[in-house]
């Protein structure tokens, strides 16, 4: 229910190779240019309310054929609104599955969709928030119904292993999965990707930002990267800056397989899709880890001492891209370890069968 960018495809392709029926529910509104594939998927788009209707209709009988329905970032995709009475059908919906004993499954899609603002708001001093594009929209009287749903129907809370939400119980498992061969550093660049100048250091930060910017900030930190490359421009190192902010899903990698040096997040604390992808490619991965989210971390998955991203923020960025464009055999020891660290977190076949299992017991 809503793709989690190439992750939701890659489990129906590894779930079909299983031997189950996947299907994936795409929202109307989804971005376009994030759809990884159209395999598998189940889409309407219409601008007449009352074919959109007939449609969710439809799909809540559809679905309710389905053992298990895995929901990213929320659980009222198939929510219909009663206008005159102000009421929403959500928690009858998720009830009719419930009696049909359908298995819930809810994967948070970021901070909202797994901890109260208030809460939230005491990492840092409020620093996420503060930079956040969206925080002024983040209403914890929103949230707090968002996770009542959660509590009440979900059945499964998948959580990533940075830290243990005080809204909602999460299980912490190694769930986002890659495809290890198209997302490889040998992989080849198609003759319609716009090539990078090969003589210059290329240094990228990607950031769908569409309505997630305010005043020049978000919780990427996207402008303290860019002032950062431009004083080590002006000092004369032979760099490219790259931000990707609207690329297509599945050409995401070509771009990001020409980049020297990747700049994940400096705020948030918690790598994303990006890390995800750009690790598997075997790259350098800049990215700010919380120390409690880390910790947390390394109790979750004790297999691991250290993990492979070159930690920074917004105080030192400057110092940590200075001391990679400057030192080759650093970057290429760090993109090792990225790509290492991948094949163990991040193994598709693994981490489907694990999945799978943790869902069906």
């Amino acid at each position: 229910m809503s793709p989690d960018y190439h992750c939701s495809f890659i489990y129906a392709d590894k779930l079909k190779e299983m031997g189950h029926e996947c299907k994936i529910f795409v929202p109307d509104d989804y971005p376009i240019n994030l759809l990884y594939n159209n395999r598998n998927i189940i889409f309407f788009k219409s601008n007449n309310r009352f074919l959109k209707l007939a449609w969710k209709i439809k799909c809540i009988f559809k679905f309710s054929q389905y053992d298990i329905q895995i929901y990213y970032g929320c659980l009222d995709y198939l929510n219909i609104k009663i206008p005159l009475f102000n009421f929403d059908l959500i928690n009858l919906i998720l009830f009719f599955y419930k009696i049909l004993k359908i298995k819930i499954i809810y994967v948070p899609s970021g901070c909202n969709d797994e901890e109260l603002k208030e809460n939230f708001k005491k990492f840092d001093n409020g620093n996420v928030c503060f930079n956040c594009g969206v925080s002024s929209n983040c209403l914890d009287q929103v949230n707090k119904k968002k996770f009542a749903l959660v509590n009440k129907f979900s059945d499964l809370n998948i959580g990533l292993g940075c830290y243990k939400s005080n809204s909602i119980n999460l299980t912490h498992l190694k769930y986002k999965i890659i495809d290890l061969e198209k997302w490889s550093p040998n992989i080849s660049i198609p003759n319609y990707i716009n090539k990078f100048d090969k003589n210059k250091i290329i240094i990228l930060h990607s950031f769908f930002d569409k309505n997630r910017i305010n005043e020049g900030k978000n919780e990427k930190g996207s402008q303290y990267v860019y002032r950062a490359f431009e004083r080590l421009k002006s000092e004369g190192y032979n760099i490219e800056y790259v931000y990707l902010n609207n690329i297509k899903s599945s050409d995401m990698r070509y771009y990001q397989i020409q980049a020297d040096i990747v700049v994940e997040q400096l705020i948030y604390g918690w790598w994303g899709s990006t890390g995800v992808e750009t690790m598997s490619l075997g790259k350098p991965v800049i990215c700010y880890l919380r120390r409690s989210w880390k910790e947390f971390f390394f109790k979750q998955f004790p297999e691991y001492s250290k993990l492979p991203i070159i930690e920074a923020s917004p105080k030192n960025i400057y110092e940590v891209l200075k001391e990679l464009i400057i030192n080759p055999e650093l970057r290429e020891k760090k993109g090792k370890e990225s790509r290492e660290f991948a094949e163990s977190y991040f193994n598709p076949d693994k981490n489907a069968k694990d999945f799978l299992n943790k869902i069906l017991s």
